[in-house]
């Protein structure tokens, strides 16, 4: 008799899904996070967003490292007197790199280097979940929940940070930890403090954390309590607990981690302080350090009562999100709060908000304590869920209310239903940090101000990356080059390279004075209110500077290379620039002295007017970008008297014109009209310039000479010829 065959048994999708390993999943998680942080942090550079701070900082330190200069680079230099980065974070870990770099020496090197870092730390998140919870799915929840954290991958994207490494470091320790693997908890303790200073503080507040009794050994404890109290004095009660605890192996090796976490804080800052500049041969460390937190007392670390109040609002606020994002699942663990504690502390009591802003490497200092507070969280939810169920009450028994009582069917609904729950609201929580996260295109280029560096990028990238690398390029190695701090990390790779800061700042370091300037400058249009007068000045003098090359087209704006001595042509990059235009009055900036207003009879109705009986910049602008090459400026004015019956004389002069260009405030052009006063109505003011050097933002200024007539400006033509 043939065998009846089985019936093919068909799984939704649901089924299929539940039945694939939580493992395939966290590496489908972690392959993607990491393919889209690189893809991602790859679109920032070539969005000219990764800049000095902090991308160059660790492109020159590891590229000097491997030219024989430890961890030398030039921004904490000119902003903190600081001979090594070392002497600002205590690093030692970036040797490991250093090798890589020197092969590879590009921004996409350090992008790969801190997306791996970063997506692994969710192996030892998982693995403690799973720990934790006996479950894998558990597990996962950890690590997806940590991969999806917007804080996290925001920090990702902000240029390359030592941060990267703390996530997978504390993750490690506690999972070794808590499987009482004492001895490469320590080694990987050792590998943390050579991460960054911070690293022993962290790694204190965990070993308090473990040292604090979990609830079930809180109950035991108060059990053998009441058991003892009517027959053992309190005295020796507390005796053969004190024995029973510090019998612990666990309790033993944890004050070996709290003493050497002291140890090694102590350790690592007299070792920046005192001994570095004499094994290194750096330069002292600066007695009056700017812009950093380094030292052992609130004071040196910048922590004060007068910086609580100093956007308090802010800082609550981002903590309160911060815990919002996670569900406030770690709430469900208040013993893992305490791991919390160093980086709350230090960002309510630091008068800088950066700390608590999201888009800034501190998002990894965070998810190192609140992820595993969120891990350990996942214990008593699964506890909840996994309560067995009263026992069928017996056959006939009813209630009150006329059902029956208990019951497998009526609570197996319920952890059903409840389970169903906390699958949607974790699916919720991920979709809700991935709305958050700079991968969302509608947070694209957000000015928010609660949103750091990580935010500064744009999906839709800018043209003209390759015309700045171009520039970049033809700065020779070793020739000393100045940059603007989005340019830097295109020359970052020599010992010779230094930046201009994001603002304007006169007290920065800089090795060059007017009498010793640098062989090279590279400047960008976006930034070029901050290259000080003394080097501006020499911009466009031909016995010092020429203009090597020039990018039209970058996505921050025109780009110049400027090199000293330099008298040949020009070479262009990204086609030409359209050089003239006419600009309308609604397209001027009014000045000191001007207001813009509408006058009958203009056809295009709004002009600038000089302010009555006031004289002085009446208007400026239209700032474009021009090349070399000969210009006739055009204008559209007219003049009144102010007072009818004291006109100016015929022969005075009513308006002054200068034309200005970035980086050359020496040169200009001025034309007094003498015949725009009432009956000859709107005059045609003209004059002719040549330039023989591309510039930027080359503009018209109007200024009223005389309080007794009112000037008026309709319209300026700008026009090659």
């Amino acid at each position: 008799m043939d065998a009846v065959p089985s019936p093919v048994v068909r799984r939704s999708i649901v089924q299929r899904v539940a039945a694939v390993s939580p493992v395939v999943w966290l590496a489908v998680a972690i392959v993607v996070y990491f393919a889209v942080s690189v893809a991602l942090s790859w679109l920032r550079s070539l969005d000219l967003t990764t800049t000095t701070w902090d991308m160059g900082i660790y492109q020159q330190a590891l590229w000097s490292t491997s030219h024989g200069r430890p961890f030398w680079e030039a921004a904490d230099a000119e902003t903190g007197g600081y001979g090594s980065f070392l002497q600002v974070h205590s690093s030692f870990l970036l040797y490991l790199l250093v090798p890589l770099y020197e092969v590879a020496p590009t921004e996409l090197t350090l992008f790969v280097v801190q997306s791996a870092v970063v997506a692994l730390a969710a192996v030892p998140l998982y693995l403690l979940g799973r720990d934790l919870t006996g479950s894998g799915r558990w597990g996962l929840v950890a690590g997806v929940v940590y991969l999806a954290w917007f804080p996290v991958l925001s920090a990702n994207l902000y240029d390359f940070h030592a941060e990267a490494f703390l996530p997978l470091e504390i993750f490690a320790f506690v999972l070794l930890w808590n499987r009482s693997r004492y001895a490469w908890g320590f080694l990987v303790a050792l590998v943390a403090f050579a991460t960054l200073e911070l690293a022993p503080v962290l790694l204190f507040f965990v070993g308090v954390f473990f040292l604090l009794p979990d609830r079930d050994q809180w109950r035991a404890g108060v059990a053998r309590r009441r058991a003892a109290a009517s027959i053992v004095r309190w005295n020796r009660y507390l005796a053969v607990e004190l024995r029973r605890f510090f019998g612990q192996r666990r309790v033993l090796a944890t004050l070996g981690l709290l003493a050497a976490s002291v140890v090694a804080y102590a350790s690592l800052l007299l070792l920046r302080e005192q001994y570095l500049s004499s094994w290194f041969g750096f330069p002292a460390f600066p007695s009056a350090s700017s812009g950093y937190v380094v030292g052992a007392t609130p004071a040196a670390l910048g922590l004060s009562w007068a910086s609580l109040s100093s956007s308090f609002e802010l800082k609550l606020t981002g903590w309160i999100v911060l815990f919002a994002l996670l569900g406030f699942v770690p709430f469900l663990a208040p013993r893992a709060l305490v791991l919390a504690v160093p980086w709350v502390v230090f960002s309510v009591f630091s008068a800088n908000p950066n700390y608590i802003v999201f888009g800034f490497q501190y998002g990894f200092i965070e998810a190192s304590a609140l992820l595993v507070a969120f891990t350990y969280g996942l214990v008593p939810i699964d506890r909840w869920l996994s309560r067995r169920p009263p026992s069928p009450a017996p056959t006939g028994v009813r209630s009150a209310a006329g059902r029956p009582r208990g019951g497998w069917s009526m609570n197996g609904v319920r952890r059903s239903q409840a389970r169903t729950l906390l699958i949607v609201g974790f699916v919720l929580l991920v979709a809700f940090n991935i709305a958050a996260s700079p991968i969302d295109p509608l947070l694209d280029n957000t000015p928010n101000p609660a949103l750091g560096a990580g935010y500064r990028i744009s999906i839709s990238r800018a043209a003209g990356f390759s015309n700045a690398e171009d520039v970049a390029a033809l700065v020779p190695p070793d020739a000393t080059v100045l940059a603007t701090d989005q340019l830097f990390p295109l020359v970052a790779n020599d010992v010779h390279a230094y930046s201009f800061l994001w603002i304007a700042d006169p007290s920065l370091e800089l090795p060059f004075s007017s009498a010793n300037l640098p062989s090279y400058l590279l400047i960008a249009e976006a930034s070029s209110a901050v290259v000080p007068s003394w080097i501006s000045d020499a911009l466009y003098n031909t016995s010092d500077y020429g203009v090597r090359a020039v990018a039209w087209t970058s996505p921050a704006g025109t780009v110049l290379l400027f090199q000293l001595g330099y008298s040949g042509p020009s070479e262009a990059f990204g086609g030409s620039p359209p050089a003239g235009g006419t600009f309308y009055a609604p397209a001027l900036d009014p000045g000191y002295d001007g207001s813009l207003t509408t006058l009958p009879g203009v056809p295009n109705s709004s002009v600038v007017v000089s302010s009555p009986e006031r004289t002085g910049v009446i208007w400026w602008g239209a700032p474009i970008t021009l090349p070399a090459g000969n210009y006739t400026v055009a204008l559209t004015a007219r003049a009144w008297a102010t007072n009818p019956s004291q006109p100016p004389a015929p022969t005075r002069p009513v308006l002054a014109v200068r034309c200005v260009a970035f980086a050359l405030p020496a040169y200009y052009h001025e034309s007094y009209a003498y015949s725009m006063l009432d009956g000859a109505g709107w005059s045609t003011v003209q004059f002719s310039f040549t330039l023989t050097e591309p510039v930027t933002e080359w503009e018209v200024r109007g200024l009223s000479t005389t309080s007794a007539a009112t000037v008026a400006l309709e319209s300026l033509t700008i026009t090659p010829t």
